[in-house]
């Protein structure tokens, strides 16, 4: 078991407001993947240590004070990639390992109490390469899980897969639209089924799909987007109203990529379309509803990438922009995952990491904002950021997915808890 870690700590601050920008320093590289919110009301957040090739799990107070920090490792390489809270107030972690398994690199999924102690440890895979990425709890308690499945050198397929609440599949997918399909991003649906968001590469470029699953993981229907130019599937959720709400990253040409809003009807099939521009020549971004409205959180990169800027933005039911925000804690690059939607003040939660890693600088950090997208009592480490839409033309097709049958593998993982002294500097918090 490697050893605890101290930390090194900048200053403390005692903060009595719910909102805040807090940053959470180890001595190599580390960042926060996402995060969740337990039935308690504390925050839960999941990452990895670059530096000991651990997962990081931390425990945090609505106003942003950590409770508990734990490390999860074994002999490899272990990552974590996705959390979510569950309905019996603990959580669950999903990502990849080589420490255990039967493959080079296979999926973990991973049960914890809310008092951080672990309840059962799965790994999932064959002998080639399985990456988790997503997953959602069930109405049965069970979960839905996204990922990767690498079965072939020139190949990569999407593998879905669902468990009981003891950790053990049910059924499992795995899906194949083009020779390299990357899996991007998973909901649950109101029918107890799924929807997933996929980016394929086809013979004249990339393409973003989308999968409709029954409840028994079947599909329902699937469809093919975008004509020209390369289409990457990013996030995708069922709309309150019914249909569902699809982003993308869409690039016509050269370096440059821009953000893609999409409404669609109950068959996926396109309402409207709205392409987002930023100063910057990349806009990456994953949505989350937040009452009518939706907030979509990504970053902003130049070709380099070293200036990235993590930014928080919410639009209304149509697509038009509410407010938009640039998160620019210190002068390091900055990279935020999918927003969080707190209950019941609608507050927005978001987890990512500041820093560069080939610096060894990187540091987990974990955004709490309004639904007005402020810190209370204002912070200057939010600041507008330019964007503009306009009206974009999404075309999709019915697409065939094959359904491979792979023997996979389930095994217990070692996996060791370790709990270590740690805290936190507030960049900026309310009053």
């Amino acid at each position: 078991m490697k050893n605890a870690i101290l930390l090194l700590l900048a200053f403390n601050c005692y903060v009595t407001a719910d909102d805040f920008l807090a940053t959470i320093q180890l001595p190599g590289n580390e960042c926060f993947s996402a995060a969740a919110v337990l039935r308690s009301g504390d925050i839960m957040a999941s990452g990895v240590d670059f530096t000991l090739n651990d997962v990081l799990l931390f425990k945090l107070s609505d106003s942003g004070n950590i409770e508990r920090a734990q490390r999860i490792s074994a002999s490899g390489s272990d990552e974590a990639q996705a959390i979510v809270a569950t309905s019996d107030g603990g959580a669950v972690v999903v990502g990849n390992t080589n420490s255990f398994g039967v493959g080079n690199l296979d999926g973990f999924i991973l049960k914890v109490r809310e008092s951080g102690s672990v309840v059962w440890k799965r790994t999932f895979g064959t002998s080639g390469n399985e990456h988790f990425v997503r997953i959602v709890q069930t109405r049965d308690r069970g979960f839905i899980v996204l990922g990767d499945a690498d079965h072939d050198p020139n190949l990569n397929d999407v593998v879905i897969v669902k468990f009981n609440a003891g950790g053990n599949p049910v059924w499992r997918k795995v899906l194949s639209a083009a020779g390299f399909d990357h899996a991007s991003d998973l909901a649950f649906t109101s029918d107890n089924g799924a929807i997933v968001a996929i980016a394929s590469d086809f013979a004249d470029g990339i393409r973003s799909v989308v999968v409709k699953l029954r409840s028994n993981g079947s599909v329902e229907w699937s469809r093919m987007y975008g004509s020209a130019g390369n289409h990457v599937g990013l996030s995708v959720f069922q709309a309150p109203g019914g249909g569902y709400y699809f982003s993308e990253a869409f690039a016509a040409s050269g370096s440059r990529s821009d953000l893609v809003l999409s409404k669609l009807d109950s068959t996926g099939a396109p309402v409207w379309s709205r392409l987002y521009r930023s100063p910057g020549a990349s806009l990456l971004a994953s949505i989350t509803a937040v009452g009518d409205d939706l907030t979509l959180s990504g970053n902003i990169t130049a070709p380099s990438g070293a200036n990235s800027r993590g930014v928080v933005f919410k639009v209304d039911g149509n697509g038009n922009i509410l407010w938009r925000k640039k998160v620019k804690p210190d002068a390091r690059p900055v990279f935020l995952g999918k927003p969080v939607v707190l209950t019941p003040d609608d507050s927005i939660l978001v987890a990512g990491c500041s820093g560069d890693r080939n610096a060894n600088n990187m540091d987990s950090i974990v955004l709490k904002i309004n639904s007005n997208g402020q810190i209370q009592g204002g912070c200057s480490k939010l600041t507008n950021f330019g964007l503009s839409n306009s009206e974009f033309s999404l075309t999709s097709s019915p697409i065939v997915l094959d359904d491979i049958p792979v023997p996979f593998f389930t095994t217990t993982a070692g996996f060791q808890t370790t709990s270590f002294s740690a805290s936190q500097s507030f960049v900026c918090s309310g009053d």
